[in-house]
């Protein structure tokens, strides 16, 4: 039996992302690796012969011999995934759609497919696998939370790595929070499961020896419990401490108070955190029920990460009922406050399942469920205090004041300049992909005259630190990625 397993490519830029690479004329690559690839491949039985394909990196093969086609689909892939499934199912193959959004919204999903998989595949993976053989398979499978210390290794030896610049490893399912936005609570679960330490050392040795020079924790709350996050960043600083490898993890601001987490942070070689900061103002973080946020000091937590060496990437949102007209200048000046160099800025968007979407769909404030979600330019709320139209372009002009080289080259040296340890990193241009993004980062600081300031800034930095030149490069590939996705 053969399986082709597709991760469709959801068709715009977006900030976490490698576009502009394609965009600047190189071949097309992944800022991170797809893991649901891998992580699929693993389930199949030694003797299926399975290929896998990033429609982010290679083109998709509508004629590829496999009989199962499996599809991943969240928000951002849905239009994608119909597509495709259309194409594979006019083939005459039998085509699985799974993920988030499936699970979330299976009526949006069933038409397009023979088999829908809701919840996490593993605990169910054996009978479908069964049925597939047998040809006597369900329409539909619901699984259950997978108990993460008896998963197999994600098949790495199947993936397209050369195109991809960091490598995915998560170490936990679930999250405590119960943020009224967030559907990964109503996937995963509130309850954190874990992989057993010695199993995560194992999955970052197969992606050193394939190249990997970052990995990006996937967990979408590395410190959910701090014993366990501790326990896993001692063995991972033993593990990198002659490899120099970066990490980049999911983490909240609360977790700045604890100073002996954020001490191992910099010791296991975490040079980049992804903070859920979603607002400045109180009123809009009490109806997002971020409860971690309420507690801090916003300001000062993020800058407790940058004294430790670790880049701060702030999400934020606008769109809560208390953002009105003037919620725009307020992220500004809280961004350049701090200072924050990156930040992913969108509207709000909700989707099924999520307590923000039932109260919303309840007063007719939504248009649609979610689909696109985590697009910049694209929300299913109607506000409450502007129009939906002045929302979006509100963002649009906050986004391409916050990328104007001047402003981003302004907030990365006050950030710069308040670091308290610089890391030392592997330069980690063994992948094609890695290789192309640096290139790309020389090669615009170098003729684009909109970016005089920004290369006079890393030129600088570089010379005085020249261990840390691949961390460097990746905040500025990041910066050129949210230029183009912003317009600025």
């Amino acid at each position: 039996m053969r399986l082709y397993i597709v991760n469709p490519d959801c068709g715009v830029p977006i900030h976490f992302e490698a576009d502009v690479l394609r965009l600047a004329g190189s071949r097309p690559a992944a800022f991170v690796a797809s893991l649901a690839l891998p992580t699929l491949a693993a389930l199949a039985p030694r003797d299926w012969r399975v290929e896998v394909c990033d429609e982010r990196i290679q083109g998709v093969d509508l004629e590829h011999p496999a009989e199962h086609v499996w599809i991943t689909c969240n928000s951002r892939q849905y239009g994608r995934m119909r597509a495709l499934a259309g194409e594979f199912r006019r083939r005459g193959k039998t085509v699985a759609v799974g993920g988030v959004f499936a699970t979330l919204s299976p009526e949006a999903v069933r038409p397009f497919c023979d088999i829908l998989v809701r919840g996490e595949l593993e605990p169910v993976a054996p009978e479908v696998f069964a049925a597939l053989r047998e040809g006597k398979w369900k329409e539909e499978y619901l699984g259950a939370p997978a108990d993460l210390e008896s998963a197999p290794l994600p098949r790495w030896d199947l993936y397209p790595n050369d195109w991809a610049m960091a490598a995915a490893v998560q170490t936990s399912r679930g999250c405590p929070n119960d943020c009224g936005f967030c559907e990964v609570i109503q996937y995963y679960g509130r309850k954190p499961r874990f992989k057993p330490v010695a199993r995560v050392l194992a999955e970052l040795d197969a992606v050193y020896g394939l190249g990997y020079r970052m990995v990006f924790l996937t967990d979408d709350n590395l410190a959910a419990s701090p014993g366990r996050a501790k326990e896993l960043l001692d063995a991972v600083a033993g593990w990198n401490r002659e490899r120099g490898v970066q990490f980049l993890a999911q983490m909240s601001v609360a977790d700045a108070r604890d100073e002996e987490l954020l001490a191992l942070c910099a010791r296991a070689g975490l040079s980049h955190a992804y903070i859920g900061v979603e607002s400045p103002d109180r009123a809009s973080l009490e109806e997002a029920g971020k409860s971690p946020n309420l507690g801090a000091d916003l300001a000062a937590g993020l800058r407790t990460f940058q004294s430790a060496g670790i880049n701060v990437i702030a999400s934020m949102i606008v769109g809560f009922d208390a953002d009105g007209p003037d919620a725009f200048a307020r992220h500004e000046r809280f961004l350049a406050g701090v200072p924050v160099a990156s930040a992913q800025v969108g509207p709000l968007v909700l989707t099924r399942g999520t307590r923000l979407h039932d109260r919303l769909q309840a007063e007719r404030r939504l248009s649609w469920d979610g689909l696109a979600s985590g697009l910049p330019w694209i929300t299913n709320v109607r506000p409450r205090l502007m129009s939906r139209e002045a929302l979006l372009a509100g963002l649009g002009d906050l986004s391409r004041r916050l990328y104007a080289p001047a402003a981003f080259t302004d907030r990365l040296a006050g950030f710069w300049a308040r670091m308290g340890r610089w890391p030392a990193c592997a330069e980690g241009a063994g992948h094609a992909a890695v290789g192309d993004a640096w290139k790309l980062v020389d090669d615009e600081l170098a003729r684009d005259p909109g970016l005089v300031g920004l290369a006079a800034l890393v030129r600088g930095a570089l010379a005085e630190r020249p261990a840390s030149a691949a961390w460097l490069r990746v905040q500025v590939f990041q910066y050129l990625q949210s230029r183009r996705v912003y317009g600025a």
